[in-house]
């Protein structure tokens, strides 16, 4: 049986590096970043655009001042969208992959996975984007800060959902309590359990 794992993030939580493990432990495809460059050999927009776009939130005046109902062409945001969201379903359905945010967990609703929320104190995401982009506490925080604001955004206009909400994921997880590795180690054995994809 095909296993989709879908893994949504707060920025600092180690969400991606948490994927990656899964995926190596499971010996299945890692789709992050990766995810363009298929959206873009698939699709009529190029892979800047792709990239300039990913998970960019887009308001309703935006979408409304852009959007005109007269024209069959949606505005590049939506575009965009769909592009990463036709690349995702023909991704899942040839077999077993990991996906990072991007709303995958609504995009894939229709399929057998499981669906995971990373998170972790804020003070703990702080020290870990200073450690690994070398900046100071106060742009740490407002990277932090501004990265799920767009998350949270780009996940209500495209689902009409709340990012953040815990039940809308089978799966969540504070990675600060067992570290990047235990914490893939313990996400990759509940997507091993036969009994979850046959529900």
């Amino acid at each position: 049986m095909k296993k989709i794992i879908t893994i949504g993030r707060k920025h600092g939580s180690g969400g991606r590096e948490i994927g990656k493990e899964i995926a190596r432990r499971l010996g299945i495809k890692y789709y992050d970043k990766e995810l363009l460059s298929v959206a873009a050999g698939e699709s009529d927009l190029g892979k800047e655009v792709l990239e300039g776009l990913d998970e960019r939130p887009m308001s309703v005046f935006s979408y409304m001042a852009t959007a005109n109902a007269l024209s069959p062409v949606l505005p590049i945001n939506h575009r965009v969208f769909e592009a990463l969201s036709e690349a995702m379903k023909k991704i899942a359905s040839e077999g077993p992959c990991v996906f990072i945010g991007r709303c995958s967990n609504v995009i894939l609703k229709d399929f057998d996975k499981l669906s995971v929320f990373v998170h972790a104190p804020l003070s703990d995401r702080i020290a870990r984007v200073m450690k690994t982009d070398g900046v100071t506490e106060e742009q740490a925080k407002n990277y932090i800060e501004n990265k799920d604001a767009d998350r949270s955004k780009y996940y209500h206009f495209y689902t009409g959902g709340s990012w953040s909400d815990m039940s809308s994921y089978d799966l969540c997880i504070d990675s600060s309590k067992f570290g990047i590795e235990k914490t893939a180690e313990l996400i990759a054995e509940f997507a091993s359990e036969d009994s979850f994809y046959s529900r």
